[in-house]
């Protein structure tokens, strides 16, 4: 069972799990099938550490150029 608070959604920044896993659900399936969204997937699945799965998320909407990298100064 997923633990309710990792990465709730404010706008649009990814706070929790949840919030990851709701935005991969809404994916369009050409997204949904690149490798770095296959293996965010993969982690959430297996339940993986946040770090882990943050990177993830983070490195799949950096190459989807989705992820405001001003936020990270």
């Amino acid at each position: 069972m997923l633990r309710p608070a990792y990465l709730s959604q404010n706008g649009d920044t990814l706070r929790t799990v949840l919030d990851a896993r709701a935005y991969m659900l809404a994916l369009s399936k050409h997204r949904e099938m690149r490798a770095q969204w296959q293996r965010a997937a993969g982690l959430l699945l297996d339940e993986a550490d946040v770090a882990d799965l943050s990177k993830a998320v983070e490195l799949a909407l950096f190459y989807d150029a989705k992820f405001d990298v001003a936020v990270m100064a």
